[in-house]
């Protein structure tokens, strides 16, 4: 691949292409994401890459614009797709040789998803395999009101704040707007063949249970 240098001359491109194994938990707060990264890390020696760590970090930096687009938006919604792209982007700019990731927090919408290979092959980055594993929570979760819920759901995910500055508000917030594109990124994911699926249930599973099934199907993908 050609790219421009400063000078504005053309050259090679001859970075080496990296083929990791991505692995991208898709559910809502409070899914078990976090806790089935964890274990998959551990089962896979496998690297957590979280969306949500970038965005903060680059938030508490707030020195570029993109820093200052990631602090104006955190705790009221999500980041633009577009800049989404760019903080994962930036992560992948930076030599990386591991060979499994896990994705936590990414692919929240139809325009990160549409993006996701186009950016990774920004970086030469091409996924020897990709799999995403959907967490499918009970509908009413959305519903439930941090300050009237103080107990862990089997899958492990508190129901309280996740963040010293959320408030109720702000997470049902964030929850419709991960259900509100939900269908539009599955049937997207589906009609492309962008990897391999793995559909695991929570409601009434513990967190065991939930990996359990999960990792059955890991095993055999990659």
């Amino acid at each position: 691949m050609a790219v421009e240098s400063v000078s504005g001359h053309r050259h090679l491109d001859i970075s080496p292409i990296r083929r990791p194994v991505i692995i991208a938990p898709l559910g809502m707060e409070f899914s078990g994401k976090s806790e089935l990264t964890r274990r998959i890390m551990g089962d896979f020696r496998a690297v957590s890459v979280s969306a949500g760590d970038m965005v903060r970090a680059a938030a508490t930096r707030n020195e570029t614009e993109l820093d200052k687009v990631c602090a104006a938006t955190l705790g009221k919604g999500y980041l633009k797709g577009e800049d989404a792209l760019r903080v994962v982007g930036s992560w992948f700019a930076e030599p990386k040789d591991n060979e499994r990731m896990v994705f936590d927090g990414f692919l929240r919408s139809v325009e990160e998803t549409k993006g996701f290979f186009p950016m990774l092959s920004k970086h030469n980055v091409q996924p020897r395999q990709l799999v995403f594993v959907f967490l499918r929570t009970p509908v009413w979760v959305p519903h439930l009101r941090m300050e009237h819920s103080t107990e862990k759901q089997k899958t492990g995910e508190s129901l309280r704040a996740k963040r010293d500055d959320d408030t109720p508000e702000k997470l049902l917030n964030r929850m419709r707007a991960y259900h509100t594109n939900l269908g539009a990124r599955m049937s997207y994911i589906k009609n492309t063949h962008m990897g391999e699926w793995i559909l695991s249930d929570t409601h009434n599973k513990s967190s065991e249970e939930v990996y359990e099934n999960v990792k059955k199907h890991l095993v055999q993908l990659i």
